[in-house]
């Protein structure tokens, strides 16, 4: 008869849950007899064994769609990124070319005197 505590159980189990969706393996010392394995051998032991096969197929499961959430939400941010890059530069092209087209005449107001002339742009 073994001697736990209420909740032990549900303990042992999210551990061995987290142990099986990492893929690490799971020490276990049976009165001086240390087995080593994966979490899903050590639950076949206990009556709750068939939880911990169904959460670390649904963790993996959740972990696999939350990956793929991700890459999909990536490429969408790149290729915006790469949409607003070559806007930027369509319109940095035109304000350049407008500004190349022809030379700007420019009014100048110091004190009460006027004065008038062309801006040229130095290629």
């Amino acid at each position: 008869m073994r001697l736990e505590y209420q909740g032990h159980d549900a303990k042992l189990k999210g551990f061995l849950i987290r142990a099986g969706v990492a893929g690490h393996e799971v020490r276990r010392d049976d009165g001086g007899v240390v087995s080593v394995a994966d979490a899903a051998t050590h639950a076949k032991q206990y009556t709750f064994g068939h939880m911990i096969a169904a959460g670390v197929e649904r963790a993996q499961t959740k972990a696999a769609k939350k990956a793929e959430r991700q890459a999909a939400k990536d490429a969408a941010t790149k290729e915006a990124m790469t949409r607003y890059a070559a806007r930027q530069t369509r319109k940095m092209a035109a304000k350049l070319a407008r500004q190349a087209a022809a030379p700007a005449t420019v009014t100048a107001k110091v004190g009460r005197w006027t004065y008038e002339g062309e801006v040229f742009t130095a290629e």
